[in-house]
């Protein structure tokens, strides 16, 4: 993970008030994390980081597109994806993480934000991945395999588990 350390982030040498950072999120960042489901993508984040006495709340913002596969006919496309998200660094005795709250030990000279970057921007990612989230249509050779015939449709198949139940009757 040493191509994340443009991710890290100074903590002790800032004064307090607003910092700002920006990141060009591409394939090498995803290729760091081993089991990826995205290996390509082309992403803007800003992030703004707000610096108080024993706090720092960080505001992550991003835009850009992930490489992905549709999962209706498994053709790849580029997800257009967006999102802001926000992060809490509070200063304790023990280094911990909680849902939206990171505790750093005091004295702690840096933060590396790169797995927080790379759980957002997935997390941005709707669970059913559709070419209609980037405007596009599905590949229609394989559509005309997922879709039943106009005379499929038509004819009612035999089975024998609904014809049963319908010469089954209540008991009064």
């Amino acid at each position: 993970m040493d191509g994340l350390i443009t991710y890290r982030i100074p903590l002790l040498g800032l004064h307090e008030g607003l910092h700002q950072f920006e990141f060009d999120i591409d394939g090498l960042f995803f290729r760091e994390f081993e089991h990826s489901p995205v290996r390509q993508g082309a992403v803007l984040l800003r992030l703004g980081l707000d610096k108080r006495p024993g706090l720092a709340v960080l505001n992550f913002a991003f835009e850009g597109t992930l490489h992905t596969v549709c999962d209706r006919c498994l053709e790849p496309f580029d997800l257009p994806i967006q999102g802001t998200r926000q992060l809490l660094v509070k200063y304790g005795e023990e280094a911990c993480e909680e849902e939206e709250v990171i505790y750093l030990k005091r004295g702690t000279p840096h933060l590396n934000v790169a797995k927080f970057i790379y759980e957002f921007l997935l997390l941005s990612m709707p669970l059913v991945r559709l070419h209609e989230a980037a405007g596009l249509s599905c590949n229609p050779e394989v559509l005309k395999f997922l879709r039943p015939s106009n005379k499929e449709e038509n004819q009612e198949r035999p089975n024998p588990f609904r014809d049963a139940l319908k010469n089954w009757k209540k008991p009064s």
